[in-house]
């Protein structure tokens, strides 16, 4: 493939790169799997105006994996060495099993600590669809704690006003 123009990319080229990743460079199936994915975006760029179409690109097929939760010692371990307003984040997080965009995002007038909820908009959840979180005591505490910790602006996760 070194020095051959673009146009001289098929399916048959595509494949001897994966086998020659796959045993020669001795990748994992895995990672022969982002490298094409990587070249096919490239590709996708080149079409219509530098190739006809673009050639198939096989990727192997993967075992999958089941999901893995950290153990409440690991989630104590990681916990201490993250810094307090790092902590607050890590113990909301499990505590609500908000993801990282609707947490990060999440401000002051979505939140009710005497009620004990929070709103969170249909922009910021993945299906799109608002909620409504009914928070439990813990994860107003920490919500309180977090208050404490930069009591002036709207956004909950904040750190030195930013």
């Amino acid at each position: 493939m070194d020095g051959q123009p673009i146009n001289c990319i098929d399916a048959d080229v595509i494949e001897q790169l994966r086998t020659t990743l796959l045993t020669a460079d001795g990748m994992a199936k895995s990672a022969v799997n982002r490298f094409m994915a990587t070249l096919k975006a490239v590709l996708n760029s080149c079409v219509p105006t530098h190739i006809p179409a673009l050639p198939r690109i096989q990727m192997f097929k993967l075992p999958s994996k089941e999901p893995r939760w950290l153990t409440p010692e690991q989630f104590r371990a990681l916990r201490m060495h993250l810094p307090k307003h790092l902590q607050l984040a890590a113990d909301l997080a499990v505590l609500t099993g908000l993801g990282m965009r609707s947490m990060s995002q999440l401000t002051w007038d979505r939140v009710d600590l005497e009620k004990g909820t929070a709103w969170i908009p249909g922009a910021m959840m993945k299906d799109g669809n608002p909620i409504c979180l009914p928070l439990s005591p813990e994860a107003v505490a920490t919500l309180k704690a977090l208050r404490e910790l930069s009591p002036k602006g709207n956004a909950v996760f904040q750190w030195h006003g930013k």
